[in-house]
C-alpha cells in the first residue's frame, strides 16, 4: 500500500449532509465528505466516505500521455464536466498515488450499502442521489470507431477486476438500472469508459 503525503491528499473532518434526501433516511448515516488533490496536475476532487471506503465523488480528469485519455466528442468542455474517458490498459493505473481503480467487490460493497427499497439504486448513485456518490452519465467512446455514445443517458465505469483472459468487469449506471456487468477488454474492443478512484 502506498503512503499518501498529507499535503497531497486532505479530507474534511466534519460530517456534512450530501443532500436533503439523505436526512430523510434515518437508518443510513449521512456520509462524511472531503476532498483530495491529484499531485500530478493539481486538480481537486470531492471525496465521500461510504461503506468503510473513501471514494472520489467526481470522475477522474487526468490528461493521460500518448493519447490514452479522451474527452467525449473530443470536446475539452466535456472533460471539465464529465471527466476523461480511458481505455482499459491505462485505466488500470490511472489513479493518483495512494488511490486505485476499484475492484468489483468494492463496487458491490457500495451498491449493497443502499437497499433496494429506497427507490432505484441507480438513482441513489446518480448526481443528486441519496448516496452523494454523484455518478455521472458520461457515456462512453470507441477508439476503433472514433465515435461516442450515451452522454446524459448512461455512465460506464471500469473496475480493476479481470474475468479470464479477455474480459474485465465494469459498472453501468443509469436511471433504469445499476448493475455490475462484464465486457470485452479495451485491447479487443477499444472501449473508453470513465474512472472513479477509491483510497487504498
Amino acid at each position: 500500500m502506498s503512503k499518501i503525503d498529507e499535503n497531497e491528499v486532505q479530507h474534511v473532518d466534519s460530517v456534512n449532509s450530501v443532500n436533503e434526501n439523505a436526512e430523510q433516511i434515518t437508518d443510513i448515516p449521512i456520509p462524511e465528505t472531503g476532498w483530495m488533490v491529484d499531485p500530478r496536475d493539481g486538480k481537486k476532487y470531492k471525496t465521500i466516505y461510504i461503506a468503510g471506503l473513501w471514494w472520489m465523488a467526481e470522475n477522474l480528469n487526468f490528461e493521460a500521455p500518448n493519447d490514452n485519455s479522451r474527452c467525449y466528442n473530443n470536446d475539452e468542455n466535456n472533460c471539465k464536466k464529465y471527466g476523461s474517458l480511458y481505455g482499459w490498459n491505462y485505466a488500470s493505473n490511472a489513479c493518483p498515488e495512494g488511490w486505485k481503480l476499484p475492484e468489483i467487490h468494492e463496487y458491490s460493497q457500495l451498491l449493497d450499502y443502499y437497499p433496494y427499497e429506497y427507490s432505484n439504486q441507480g438513482n441513489q448513485l446518480l448526481e443528486g442521489g441519496v448516496s452523494g456518490f454523484n455518478a455521472q452519465r458520461s457515456g462512453y467512446g470507441s477508439s476503433e470507431l472514433e465515435d461516442f455514445y450515451d452522454l446524459s443517458v448512461t455512465g460506464y465505469y471500469w473496475t480493476g477486476t479481470e474475468d479470464g483472459w479477455d474480459k474485465v468487469f465494469y459498472l453501468e449506471v443509469s436511471q433504469e438500472k445499476n448493475e455490475i456487468l462484464d465486457t470485452q477488454m479495451a485491447l479487443t474492443n477499444g472501449y473508453l469508459y470513465s474512472v472513479r478512484c477509491v483510497k487504498e
